[in-house]
């Protein structure tokens, strides 16, 4: 049970890690665009994107660090954690060295011109960008540091660091704006930020991996397999933003403009459900990467454990969005809005919750070490999908792209599952889930769906309804999608969600 309460307790700190930020971000938003304006707010949103973005430019490097990191300590072989941090660590720096150049160069064009602004506010731009640009090499060594911590499993300290960074990313702003509006200062105070993560995670790493103190060293041979599987995590980091991208391009050439906010809305709120996944797994991947060096046989089974507890969590929120997302909609925008936004939210729904199982084969096979598998599969549905999505789209608007957008997870989902199936050792085959479990689910989730698609009722007959389908929904979930192993578990479990007290390793 250790092992599985530390898990869960990994799951909780994630969770902080991103609910947190996101829940200030609501409150500060509005506060942030009266403030500065929207032209000011526009650049500082553009500079959310460029950290996010840079955070990405170093080549899946961050996530190989943290499955080398794991790796390492599985096999015992501590005393080459040095090797492989440190080496790690002098890439990311110099990639970010050259991204930071790279972005200098291009500041005078993206200020002068680029984009369209006024222009008494070009030369702040200016000063704001190139201050971005000095950011990059400290985003870039703190996502290595990161990985570190992530290898050693430490996810309270990671999450301690990044949930105060992420907080600043939106009152640090607000705190400057009762001095100056000059964006100089306003983003000025994030890339401060980035350079105290920095130090705090090097802190950490060095007193979580006594080794790092006494030994310094820097092998350009280790860098070889960190690139290679990196390289991988990379291509899968950049495919995915531009699958996920291309569906709003194609609404805006092929629909219309405002089609693409009726669309990109109940995406963006739908897709929050990868919180679930990206919480869990995190914490999973140092696991299942420290299972493939020598206890392989052991990955099938987490992986279905994980999949059950991922189902048991998303499926709820998929029925309440199923159910409301027309009157959700509405609530929060407007009629109109919903009427034309609530079916493109159901479809998505469903998409976001096959994908959110999705994640945990891809994960495995990560872990695995066979990241160029989940790369290749999205290479290929790269062109695949955007034909579907612009013929949908000519043929039956957005909802024809949700549509999609939807069968292209559910299919990555079963290709993922076989290629787990066949590439994960055999010696201890399980079912990922079992078909009776998948179809009751499936069931009470279409009458979820049927219950939210226009039926006339009132609403006191519509929400009584949604009453007792969702009692039936979580019962099921207890006894048929969990055994009696995962209840005795979640049982324990959830009573020692308390941050861990944790190890370094030795």
């Amino acid at each position: 049970m250790k092992n599985l309460s530390e898990l869960t307790r990994n799951t909780w700190w994630n969770l902080l890690g991103f609910g947190v930020p996101l829940a200030v971000a609501v409150f500060a938003i509005p506060m942030l665009i009266g403030g500065l304006g929207v032209e000011r707010f526009a650049v500082l949103t553009i500079g959310w994107v460029i950290m996010g973005y840079f955070a990405m430019f170093d080549f899946g490097m961050g996530q190989a660090t943290t499955r080398f990191v794991a790796a390492a300590i599985a096999r015992g072989d501590t005393q080459g954690l040095p090797t492989i941090v440190w080496s790690s660590f002098a890439a990311h720096i110099a990639i970010g060295l050259f991204g930071s150049g790279l972005f200098a160069v291009l500041v005078p064009w993206l200020s002068g011109g680029a984009l369209d602004m006024h222009v008494e506010l070009r030369p702040e731009v200016r000063s704001a960008f190139y201050a971005l640009a000095a950011s990059i090499p400290l985003v870039l060594g703190g996502s290595c540091l990161r990985g570190v911590l992530e290898g050693v499993r430490r996810f309270d300290l990671v999450n301690k660091v990044k949930i105060p960074a992420g907080i600043v990313n939106y009152v640090g702003p607000i705190i400057v704006l009762q001095f100056t509006t000059h964006l100089l200062y306003v983003i000025g105070v994030i890339v401060l930020s980035r350079g105290v993560v920095l130090a705090s995670y090097f802190f950490l790493c060095v007193r979580s991996v006594p080794q790092l103190r006494s030994r310094f060293r820097v092998e350009p041979g280790v860098l070889s397999p960190l690139l290679s599987f990196g390289g991988w995590v990379a291509v899968s980091s950049l495919t995915l933003p531009l699958i996920t991208s291309l569906d709003r391009f194609i609404i805006g050439s092929v629909v219309s403009m405002t089609s693409v906010a009726y669309y990109a809305t109940p995406y963006e709120v739908v897709t929050k459900l990868w919180i679930l996944s990206g919480s869990l797994l995190s914490a999973l991947f140092p696991v299942f990467t420290a299972l493939s060096v020598n206890r392989g046989e052991e990955l099938r089974p987490l992986g279905a454990r994980a999949l059950r507890y991922l189902l048991v969590m998303a499926a709820p929120a998929v029925a309440i969005l199923f159910t409301f997302s027309n009157d959700l909609l509405t609530i929060w925008i407007d009629p109109d809005f919903a009427r034309h936004g609530s079916a493109v939210a159901r479809w998505l729904a469903a998409g976001v919750l096959v994908s959110v199982l999705a994640q945990v084969p891809f994960t495995i096979l990560q872990g695995w070490g066979r990241a160029d598998v989940p790369a290749k599969l999205q290479l290929i549905q790269l062109p695949v999908y955007a034909l579907a999505a612009y013929y949908f789209a000519r043929t039956a608007g957005i909802i024809g792209v949700a549509i999609v957008w939807t069968a292209r997870v559910g299919l990555e989902f079963v290709l993922l599952i076989i290629a787990a199936d066949l590439l994960l050792p055999s010696a201890a085959r399980v079912r990922w889930l079992r078909g009776t479990v998948v179809g009751i689910i499936g069931v009470l989730l279409a009458a979820f769906w049927t219950l939210g698609s226009g039926i006339m009722m009132t609403f006191a007959a519509r929400l009584g309804t949604f009453i007792a389908l969702f009692g039936l929904l979580l019962a099921a979930e207890w006894f048929l999608v969990l055994d009696s192993s995962d209840r005795q578990t979640l049982a324990i479990v959830f009573g020692r969600a308390g941050p861990p007290a944790g190890k370094p390793a030795n």
